[in-house]
């Protein structure tokens, strides 16, 4: 089992170093070498798509703070609950992973 977490825990750093290796204007050899890593396993697939995934949800946040720093409001009235809402749903999720 500790394998498995061990081996889990690699991919999603490998996953987040390639994440950020890729951003602004990477080289060619550097797409080569990731899709080298990508096709290599599922899991770095999937680890992958996980990192891009918590990135997508951060910007959500980032910009949530900022309607609620320029005092905004969502949809339903309260400038907090779809922040609140994203921050439970992440609990959640980390917790299932740090589970299985």
């Amino acid at each position: 089992m500790t394998l498995l977490k061990s081996a889990e825990q690699d991919r999603w750093s490998a996953a987040a170093v390639w994440f950020a290796r890729l951003q602004g204007d990477p080289a060619f050899c550097d797409w080569k070498a990731f899709q080298t890593w990508l096709e290599a396993s599922p899991g770095h697939r999937q680890a992958y798509a996980d990192v891009e995934a918590l990135w997508l949800d951060l910007d959500l946040v980032a910009a949530d703070s900022a309607m609620v720093e320029s005092g905004c409001r969502d949809r339903r009235g309260s400038p907090r609950r779809a922040v609140d809402g994203l921050i439970a749903e992440w609990r959640s999720w980390l917790l299932g992973r740090s589970s299985s």
